[in-house]
């Protein structure tokens, strides 16, 4: 790999750290922004709000998977995807399952005082699963880039 690879390989990888603390900030921000709508009946915006969380959930899973690296060379990819940032793929994603079993169970203790369409649940479980997910991400990689 030549210096000026390696320098875009380096600018990547800080790029990438900054880039999951962000979608994880939007991703809550835009749920909580439209929080109510999955309690009326399916169509208009209803419809875009279900789509939109599929599309976001779609695309950090395969942030995280993929280690944003999807349109970089193979080589490239291969260097910034080194093991420490394999590490903390599985790491975010450990967390993450952490807190889908959190929030599973804290929604499920709620339904014993007040009823929790499965709509909401869903989408307070994904939404927190992504977000701590993301920001456990973004901290490694922020903490590794720091560390030299």
């Amino acid at each position: 790999m030549t210096k000026n690879q390696a320098d875009d390989a380096d600018r990547f990888a800080a790029g990438r750290a900054r880039i999951a603390v962000v979608l994880a900030c939007f991703m809550l921000f835009t749920q909580a922004g439209s929080w109510g709508a999955e309690d009326v009946p399916a169509g208009g915006t209803h419809g875009v709000h279900i789509v939109a969380l599929i599309i976001w959930s779609t695309m950090v899973l395969a942030f995280l998977v993929l280690g944003g690296g999807l349109f970089l060379n193979a080589r490239t990819r291969a260097f910034v995807n080194d093991e420490s940032t394999l590490d903390h793929c599985r790491q975010a994603a450990t967390i993450g399952f952490l807190t889908a079993i959190v929030m599973g169970s804290a929604v499920y203790l709620a339904t014993l005082f007040e009823p929790v369409s499965a709509q909401t649940a869903i989408r307070l479980i994904m939404t927190f699963t992504i977000v701590m997910a993301l920001l456990r991400f973004g901290m490694l990689e922020r903490r590794a880039l720091a560390d030299g």
